[in-house]
């Protein structure tokens, strides 16, 4: 599954892949039912172009389901949430009076507890 996950979050210098974020059986296992029986059998198609796979299923519930899964467990791992704090601390600072730091405190906060 890492690699099918690769394709649909394959990272950049400043992100990390799926494969590195998230456990792919932690996601597998938060999807209901059949979508985990639909994700097996694309997965067991030999020399799979998983690319070609999501293209032809990406109108499908149980696509929309296994992206919003894997997202989430993407976003609020903790390799993301690293990676976001050193990207963060790399931009200029927002000085105008509508930044609020204490909503970005509360933000990471609860972040860290996920």
């Amino acid at each position: 599954m890492t690699e099918a996950f690769d394709v649909l979050i394959p990272g950049d210098e400043n992100w990390p892949k799926a494969s590195i974020a998230v456990d792919p059986l932690a996601v597998f296992s938060s999807l209901p039912i059949k979508t985990q029986i639909w994700l097996e059998k694309l997965m067991l198609i030999e020399n799979t172009d998983y690319k070609e796979i999501w293209e032809r299923h990406e109108s499908t519930s149980q696509f929309e389901q296994l992206l919003n899964k894997l997202y989430e467990h993407y976003y609020s791992s903790k390799t993301t949430f690293v990676e976001l704090t050193s990207l963060s601390k790399k931009l200029p600072r927002d000085t105008e009076k509508s930044f609020d730091p204490t909503l970005l405190k509360t933000v990471l906060q609860a972040s860290r507890t996920h």
